[in-house]
């Protein structure tokens, strides 16, 4: 598994999918996640029952949108769509970083070849020049993007050679 960027801080209504040993961040910075006790509250919960949820297409809406210009490297406009506390740790210049190198990895970006929405995980199939995979795309009920990863390497099974 490839993790692009996620916050640190999960809201407690997505502690499930945090898993022992995950590992956030793609600069080779990585620091275990830490799951929120499901008895606890979380300092975001106030924000995260304020916010209005918005309908799962305008979810993949902005979800594509975020992937389109970050692969644009328009990083300041994909910057605005993530949620406040995956700004904090990732100002446009970090997102352009990671960027460089998951290009690095994966080749030039071609095309988002499709997508759905599960919830609030938006999958998002896109073809670069090495290979062709899913973007899961991690979203908070108002829309915002929490974090992106990347499941597949490009020698994984799961990846599909980029078509020609």
């Amino acid at each position: 598994m490839f993790n692009v960027m996620f916050s640190k801080q999960l809201p407690a209504w997505q502690t499930s999918l945090v898993l022992v040993g995950l590992t956030w961040g793609l600069s080779g910075i990585t620091a275990p996640a830490k799951a929120i006790p499901s008895n606890s509250v979380h300092p975001l919960s106030s924000q995260l029952a304020q916010a209005q949820p918005v309908p799962p297409q305008q979810l993949q809406a902005n979800a594509e949108a975020f992937v389109d210009a970050l692969f644009a490297q328009k990083y300041d406009q994909a910057w605005q769509y993530l949620a406040p506390q995956t700004q904090a740790e990732n100002p446009p210049a970090i997102l352009q970083r990671k960027g460089e190198i998951f290009v690095k990895r994966t080749g030039d970006f071609r095309q988002r070849v499709s997508s759905r929405v599960d919830g609030a995980i938006v999958v998002i199939k896109v073809e670069f020049s090495k290979l062709t995979d899913d973007l899961i795309v991690i979203m908070e009920p108002d829309g915002k993007v929490l974090g992106v990863d990347f499941p597949a390497a490009p020698n994984d099974a799961s990846a599909q050679p980029a078509s020609k």
